[in-house]
């Protein structure tokens, strides 16, 4: 599968793009240091970094509604 500019790889965070970056300090609510420390730490893996920073996937981790 080859990735083109305009549909970035959901899997791995990378900060050199300006617009992906953007994106993902909004969809993560972290700081482009925090994710860039993160990142530093367990690598670009976007799971590994959502554990590292304590945040919750939005599909992954939710609940089904209680009846």
């Amino acid at each position: 599968m080859k990735i083109t500019p305009d549909k970035p790889h959901r899997t791995r965070i990378d900060l050199t793009d300006e617009v992906a970056a953007r994106a993902w300090t909004k969809k993560l609510g972290k700081s482009i240091e925090e994710i860039a420390a993160a990142i530093e730490k367990v690598g670009d893996s976007a799971a590994a970094v959502k554990k590292e920073l304590g945040c919750q996937d939005d599909v992954e981790n939710k609940q089904p509604a209680e009846s």
